[in-house]
Parts: structure tokens; C-alpha cells; sequence
């Protein structure tokens, strides 16, 4: 990539999926979550372009985030000398704990990722998760609240934007909570969900390429290193 081809900022989401096998492949496992037996890919992708930087194969009954701060933080820096100048971080909750969190933070990585509710959390819910006064509108609509909030492995609280969404015709509010370590004055907590949100761009991608990454997958030796998986997609490259 030419220096005039930088982005002046990127996100690499980083994301896993099943890949089904029919039979007893080696390092296939059942994989209960998606009731299938299959390999548990794992890819990190910029977000702005849907160019993969790496795809990794993984035994099918591993956790979503096993070896993702390996395949995640080298490419950060290599994002960095070659792709933008600023380069955040973005996934589902899956990815949520110290091994990941920590190294962003220590790199100065802004992230946005999902965060699974919890007993702690939903006593915030039932603090924000409340409709404004007046007439319900007839269109759907979305607010957000900021909170500090420290999970029991975390060395440190984190910031929090719960999001609630209201439903015409629903009697019940739809809550979810992203953490994020940027501040209110570099993102508000609209713009930390709308930046969440564009996440599923990647979902579409997967979609998009999925006869390329079983190709992809299919000539990958288990135990082999994660590589930059090859086809005929678009790749990210220095030149």
C-alpha cells in the first residue's frame, strides 16, 4: 500500500466462525455452541475495506477468543506501518477479558466490543433501561447511557455504553452493553454504538468469500502458524 493510499484511521474487526465438516477430518470437534461438528476459524479483517489480514484454522471446539491476542496484536502494528495512522480494535463479546483488554489498552488501542450482561449489569438496566415521557413513536428508536464498570478479572474499570432500544409494538425495551476505552470527549456514546454496529460489514463479508475461505482453509495444515490466508480476494499488501 503506497502512502497515499493510508487511511488516515482503520478498524480491524476480529471475528470467529463454524466451517462444517462431514465426517472426522483431524482437528475437527463437535462444537456444542453451533451444534455442528466443524473447525472454529478465526480472522481479523479492516473494517473500512473487507480486506482479510489473516486467517487462522483452529481446532472446532475451541473458545471463540483462543489465540486471539496472537493473531490480533501483530496485526495492529502492521496496520499501523502500513494501513492508517490510527488503527481501533472491534468484536463481539467472545472477545471480552484481560488477555485481549489489557495489551489494547497498553497499546494505546481504542476498541469497541460487546459485552455479555451480567447480574451487575442488569441492575444498571433496570436504572437507564426506561422510556422517555410522552407518546411512543410509531418508529423504532435507540438511546444511550454511559457507565464505569469493573468485572471481577479486570485489573480496572472500563467504560460502558449501555443501549436500549425501544419497538413499536413491544411491550419490553431490548438492552445490550458495549465496552470501550474511548473517552466521552473522543466519542460519544451514539457514535461507540454506531462504530459497533458497523461490525456486521464484516458478517457480510464472510458471507461473500465463504467458498474462498473453505478453499483457504482446506490447503491450511492443522498446527501450521496463522498465515494470511490466500484466494482470489482482495489482500492487503505493503506494495
Amino acid at each position: 500500500m503506497n502512502d497515499g493510499d493510508r487511511l488516515d484511521e482503520c478498524t480491524l474487526d476480529i471475528d470467529s466462525f463454524p466451517h462444517e465438516v462431514h465426517g472426522h477430518q483431524e482437528s475437527s470437534e463437535f462444537n456444542a455452541h453451533y451444534g455442528m461438528r466443524c473447525f472454529h476459524p478465526l480472522g481479523v479483517m479492516v473494517g473500512e475495506t473487507g480486506h482479510w489480514l489473516d486467517l487462522t484454522l483452529r481446532e472446532g471446539n475451541v473458545h471463540t477468543a483462543e489465540g486471539a491476542e496472537y493473531i490480533l496484536l501483530p496485526l495492529i502494528e502492521r496496520a499501523r506501518t502500513e494501513i492508517a495512522n490510527v488503527v481501533h480494535a472491534r468484536g463481539d463479546a467472545g472477545f471480552v477479558g484481560p488477555k485481549l483488554l489489557d495489551p489494547l489498552d497498553a497499546a494505546g488501542v481504542r476498541y469497541a466490543f460487546r459485552l455479555r450482561t451480567n447480574k451487575i449489569l442488569q441492575e444498571h438496566e433496570e436504572i437507564h433501561a426506561r422510556r422517555p415521557q410522552g407518546r411512543r413513536p410509531e418508529a423504532p428508536r435507540t438511546w444511550c447511557h454511559d457507565i464505569e464498570y469493573r468485572a471481577e478479572i479486570w485489573e480496572k474499570p472500563r467504560r460502558v455504553v449501555i443501549v436500549v432500544r425501544e419497538r413499536p409494538g413491544e411491550l419490553y425495551l431490548h438492552t445490550f452493553f458495549i465496552v470501550t476505552s474511548f473517552t466521552p470527549e473522543q466519542m460519544c456514546a451514539r457514535d461507540v454504538l454506531d462504530l459497533y454496529r458497523a461490525r456486521g460489514t464484516m458478517e457480510g463479508h464472510i458471507g461473500e468469500h465463504q467458498s474462498v475461505i473453505r478453499g483457504a482453509l482446506s490447503s491450511t495444515k492443522p498446527g501450521e502458524e496463522p498465515h494470511q490466508a490466500q484466494g482470489d480476494r482482495k489482500a492487503v499488501r505493503a506494495d
